[in-house]
């Protein structure tokens, strides 16, 4: 896999992509054998969605700034801390940039549990984007994003995969919104781990 372009885990629904994903990343031990992930450096891991009320008073602002928290040595865990080290002035241009990036620069102030669930996932990814990671993982992105969400969801993180320097790995059981031809695609299925590459 690489950067410059989007790479794919697809398969079904309960195939252990996410699993992968997660161990990839360290989030989860490996059950065996040796994990090793290139580049080194910040990983992120963008989530289907974050379980909120709708009256949790977090705006979208606040999550994407929590990209900004502390992190462990390892690079790739929030270890609960305020963000440290980078004035005031810094972290909200860091914090507009992101937002910028995605589209969202006028929702900023909105309640994050308000947004739609396309909103949401490009709010999730401005989060992402905040930290500067070198590997960004996506989690369903699709996951509950109407039909022209999807487009727009879409096109986007074909452009910010194109544009980057980091890796963009997407885990999906669906390929059909994608709007170019992916650099890799890993397939789970009965015969186990298919990766194929269009470099």
């Amino acid at each position: 896999m690489q950067s410059g372009g989007l790479n794919v885990i697809q398969g079904p629904n309960g195939c252990g992509k996410s699993t992968l994903a997660r161990t990839l990343l360290g989030l989860i031990p490996a059950i065996g054998g040796n994990v090793s992930v290139r580049p080194d450096g910040p990983r992120s891991w963008v989530p289907q969605y974050l379980p909120m009320a709708d009256d949790f008073p977090v705006s979208v602002r606040e999550i994407v700034e929590m990209g900004l928290w502390a992190r462990d040595r390892a690079g790739d865990r929030s270890i609960g801390r305020p963000p440290g080290g980078l004035p005031r002035s810094q972290r909200r241009a860091c914090v507009e940039e992101s937002l910028r990036s995605v589209g969202l620069s006028e929702s900023g102030s909105e309640k994050f549990a308000h947004l739609s669930g396309g909103q949401q996932r490009r709010a999730l990814l401005a989060r992402a984007l905040s930290q500067q990671s070198r590997v960004i993982v996506l989690d369903e992105p699709m996951a509950g994003v109407d039909d022209d969400g999807r487009q727009l969801l879409g096109q986007l993180l074909s452009t910010l995969a194109q544009q980057s320097s980091s890796l963009y790995l997407v885990i999906t059981h669906d390929t059909c919104w994608l709007t170019e031809q992916p650099s890799t695609i890993a397939t789970i299925g009965t015969e186990g781990l298919v990766v194929q590459e269009f470099a």
